[in-house]
């Protein structure tokens, strides 16, 4: 059985991990590492893990670091992090790690994970937030990376431009798509007569 390890760290990512993190926990073939982190476990920013425990997964692992509001002070939860998720993949031995998006914490993890070359898929690379540090963190991240998951055929390109090898990098669109295909709407006249609008 593969072990899969999947790194959350905020409800954005994991919104758009949902769907993939379920698949992998019912899965035969796989064995789910939900690795728990970020702004999910501060009172401040809502506590989210709450949301885990009710989804019954099988194998989390949190890890709390001290995130300050105050951003001068995250350095020294940036290294927390990075010595807590290193000593984590040497308990646990992922046979790979999927990373979603462009924050801090993840572009840590990727090093952590190639340093201990634990192949990394990543979701999300090739993507451009116009006058935002991310940008070199996803682009870091990507150069960590063995898999690329991209959401359009610019950020395949963009992928290729950074290097990556194509047979790589695979075109499956968004994951926020398939959120939306397995969304139930409410039909109109429910919407008008619970906000009594019309």
């Amino acid at each position: 059985m593969n072990n899969v390890l999947v790194l959350t760290t905020s409800r954005s990512d994991f919104g758009l991990l949902e769907n993939l993190i379920n698949k992998i926990e019912i899965s035969k073939k796989l064995k789910l590492k939900l690795v728990v982190s970020g702004t999910h476990l501060i009172e401040s920013y809502g506590n989210y893990y709450k949301q885990f425990i009710k989804y019954k997964y099988s194998n989390i692992k949190k890890l709390k670091i001290p995130i300050s509001i105050n951003k001068k002070n995250n350095f020294n939860a940036w290294s927390i992090f990075l010595d807590k998720f290193s000593k984590l993949l040497v308990n646990e031995k992922p046979d790979i790690a999927i990373l979603l998006g462009d924050r801090l914490e993840t572009l840590l993890a990727g090093i952590a994970l190639h340093s201990f070359n634990v192949p990394i898929a990543h979701i999300g690379g090739g993507e451009i937030t116009k006058g935002a540090t991310d940008n070199a963190f996803r682009h870091s991240i990507t150069k960590l990376s063995n898999l690329h998951f991209v959401a359009h055929k610019e950020y395949y390109r963009r992928i290729l431009q950074l290097g990556e090898n194509k047979k790589n990098i695979f075109y499956v669109g968004d994951p926020s798509v398939e959120l939306i295909k397995n969304l139930k709407l409410k039909k109109r006249e429910e919407i008008e007569k619970t906000l009594n609008l019309d």
